[in-house]
């Protein structure tokens, strides 16, 4: 029977019916890639720092692929922990296909080295052995294969035989990191492979000894992934995740923005890093995930203290009630909190929230006193160490939102570590408190502690909060709670502080300081400034009744009012100060 020859008419109805195809093709592209954007809001140094589309990063292009006809295969670039090939510790470069008509026909060996013109030329291997030969021609063979990953994405399965082929595969090649010969590897594969391996080696038109690394590469991992709607779901869902006020806004901005960057216009700028993303959700910049960082000083050296132990215990024991940690000024409330965090179980995870900030928590630009801010540091230092969703919410939103967002991320968190450890625990720890009270009474504003003090907080978390004695009251702490009051240093512990400073000090030099400084944890660092006129000296002016933390202020502030002549305004600035 004689071919009817395609007219002009059959081939226009030819790409009017592929027209959907290719579209749909395209939408999986731009769905795919918002979706490992939003994975690049994390603050991990091992984690996505970078996403490439429609190529690889520009410079590498530019050495790689001068011609430009290499890297045709990557649709997306996935660099981990650097933004750049060299920099990164993992890169994978994916082509994605996608099938409206075909979502039900498995990929196999043959249909991947299947070219569109050419037997080979223009096939998934082809395009996926130029990009290898590419990275293998400029970069020594052992980086090569530790950190590049090549990955067909579709929504078509993989067909089973032809995944035990590459799987079969890359075992044997597991055993032989060295160069290994197709030969060798053929020798040690089942016989009914051989043919298979030969349409692989024959698609990548690589040399038989490249070849076999090439192979090592290969992950066809996510053949068979969701369809577009379901992928759009699981974007807006993960979106929500970080952000549940404004979610189908930001999916429709990051799709905007993802679309433009594959235009050939913006070839040159096809890279995507966290601070495009974070822009989405209008963050100018990344330290504003971390509002207000606690300012401890990290310099001072701890000495172990009992009492963090027996806090450590009642953190176990508190069945999720606040335990409040109170103390006069001066007494290393500050510091224990450091020790309790440093000498939690392993599987624990403690994040620290500092109300004082060096004293910044009176600043008109600090207000860390305040929900959105204390609550956003809280929850994105959460996210950093557990992995649970960062929180990007706008500006302006009622407190209840805050707090609702905090209490779903405390839950994530707390079944993240506890997936791992059942006893393990989430601690919140409010350092300072009554000084987020103060900043807020100052401004006629509202502390976060007020509220979260009353929040029952999710299975496996503990509030731990401090304050000075005396404002105890002020936290408005609920009935069901655990006072502990933090004591002086012990003997034995003044001495370790002593003698880490003065080795040769005797058991009466240590006594005496001691009680001199009452063992007042500030007093003897106030003490210990003076260290350099040797111990005996520093002795001198504790004499002869001792100090305490008011004594030492005092001092200070008749020397500072004699030079100023305003001892009522030293006293206000010194009372904020401690």
């Amino acid at each position: 029977m004689t071919k009817k020859k395609a007219t002009v008419d059959d081939t226009k109805k030819r790409k009017v019916t592929d027209a959907p195809e290719s579209n749909a093709g395209d939408d999986f592209h731009v769905l795919w890639a918002v979706r490992k954007s939003v994975e690049l809001i994390n603050l991990d140094d091992d984690g996505l720092k970078a996403l490439t589309l429609e190529g690889t990063i520009i410079n590498d292009a530019t050495d790689i692929d001068p011609d430009g006809d290499k890297m045709l295969g990557v649709d997306l670039g996935e660099y981990f922990g650097g933004e750049d090939f060299e920099s990164a510790n993992k890169v994978v470069f994916s082509q994605l296909k996608y099938s409206t008509r075909h979502s039900n026909t498995p990929w196999s060996i043959a249909s991947i080295c299947q070219g569109k013109k050419h037997k080979y030329t223009g096939s998934i291997i082809h395009r996926l052995a130029e990009i290898y030969s590419g990275y293998e021609c400029k970069f020594d063979r052992n980086i090569v294969l530790d950190k590049l990953t090549l990955k067909l994405i579709s929504n078509r399965p993989f067909v089973e035989s032809s995944a035990e082929v590459i799987e079969k595969t890359q075992n044997i090649l597991s055993l032989h990191p060295n160069k290994f010969s197709f030969a060798k590897l053929k020798a040690l594969i089942d016989a009914k492979m051989h043919d298979a391996l030969d349409k692989l080696l024959a698609a990548s038109s690589l040399p038989s000894g490249k070849f076999t690394d090439f192979l090592r590469l290969l992950d066809f991992s996510e053949c068979g992934v969701a369809s577009r709607s379901v992928l759009k779901e699981e974007i807006i869902l993960s979106i929500s995740r970080v952000n549940g006020i404004e979610s189908a806004r930001n999916y429709d901005s990051l799709h905007v923005k993802i679309w433009n960057k594959m235009m050939p216009e913006n070839r040159i700028k096809n890279k995507l890093t966290i601070i495009d993303i974070l822009k989405t959700f209008n963050f100018s910049a990344v330290e504003k995930l971390l509002p207000v960082p606690a300012k401890f000083d990290y310099d001072n050296v701890l000495v172990p203290r009992k009492q963090s132990e027996n806090i450590i215990d009642a953190i176990f024991d508190s069945e999720n009630s606040p335990i409040c940690l109170h103390a006069g000024a001066g007494m290393g409330k500050s510091t224990i909190v450091r020790l309790i965090e440093q000498n939690l179980p392993r599987d624990c995870v403690s994040i620290v929230f500092d109300c004082y900030g060096a004293g910044s928590y009176m600043d008109v630009v600090d207000k860390r006193h305040k929900a959105d801010w204390a609550l956003m540091q809280i929850c994105n230092e959460l996210a950093i160490k557990t992995g649970s969703p960062f929180m990007l919410l706008p500006p302006g939103q009622p407190i209840e939102v805050f707090f609702r967002e905090f209490l779903d991320r405390l839950k994530i968190a707390s079944e993240i570590v506890r997936n791992v450890q059942p006893n393990a625990r989430v601690v919140i720890i409010i350092d300072a408190a009554d000084n987020s009270i103060t900043a807020a009474e100052h401004s006629s504003e509202s502390s976060f502690v007020e509220e979260i003090v009353k929040m029952a907080l999710p299975p496996g978390c503990t509030l731990l909060l401090t304050t000075r004695t005396h404002r105890l009251g002020s936290l408005h702490l609920p009935v069901r709670h655990r006072s502990i009051e933090l004591e002086p240093f012990t003997q034995e512990e003044t001495q370790k502080r002593l003698t880490a400073i003065f080795p040769e000090a005797n058991s009466n030099q240590i006594k005496q300081f001691h009680d001199l400084t009452r063992g007042i944890p500030r007093v003897q660092t106030y003490a210990l400034a003076n260290q350099e006129a040797g111990l005996d000296k520093l002795l001198e002016p504790l004499k002869p009744d001792g100090k305490t933390v008011d004594d030492l202020i005092s001092v200070n502030l008749d020397f500072v009012s004699s030079k100023l002549g305003n001892r009522e305004l030293m006293e206000t600035v010194f009372r904020y100060m401690i």
